[in-house]
């Protein structure tokens, strides 16, 4: 990566804005309805079913290749170039798994277009209070969150930080 700064010198952290986790989606023509039938439904079809995510290093695909270590799985990455290309796609039966930032599939599951199995959450959302986190579904060590947040110079005095800080804060109240 050539970018003209260095995130981790030239830039400080001024306030979080938000925290989100992935949740495990299937089609709802897709025989499985638990985490557990997925895992047995994959284990007896290595490398025969396949996953979409919005590239290799992003949080959807850290998701679903921590799933696959956890769980002794084994399949078939298909990139996209968005969350919502890959629900598309999902939603056509082209791929048989997403494991999609929350905010991106959210009212899919709530409206029952597609089957939420889990989320990556270290406790259930809200939104969906039914949909156990990966830990309750018996995967281990699947607690992964995104999050998003303003930073400024690193220069930026500190009193200026404190009052964009606090009014940042005040608006995502």
């Amino acid at each position: 990566l050539n970018a003209p700064f260095d995130p981790m010198r030239d830039v400080v952290p001024i306030a979080g804005t938000s925290e989100y986790g992935t949740s495990m989606i299937v089609n709802n023509k897709s025989p499985v309805n638990s985490v557990k039938e997925f895992i047995d439904h994959a284990k007896a079809r290595p490398g025969k079913l396949s996953f979409g995510s919005t590239g290799i290093g992003a949080l959807d695909f850290l998701a679903a290749e921590l799933f696959m270590k956890q769980t002794g799985t084994q399949m078939v990455h298909v990139p996209y170039r968005g969350g919502p290309l890959a629900l598309n796609d999902l939603l056509a039966g082209q791929i048989d798994l997403l494991i999609e930032v929350f905010p991106v599939v959210m009212e899919q599951i709530r409206s029952g277009a597609v089957k939420g199995l889990a989320v990556s959450n270290p406790k259930r959302v809200p939104a969906v209070p039914n949909l156990p986190t990966f830990e309750e579904a018996g995967v281990r060590g699947l607690v992964l969150t995104g999050w998003l947040g303003l930073y400024g110079p690193a220069k930026l005095p500190e009193d200026i930080r404190d009052k964009l800080g606090a009014a940042t804060v005040e608006i995502v109240r």
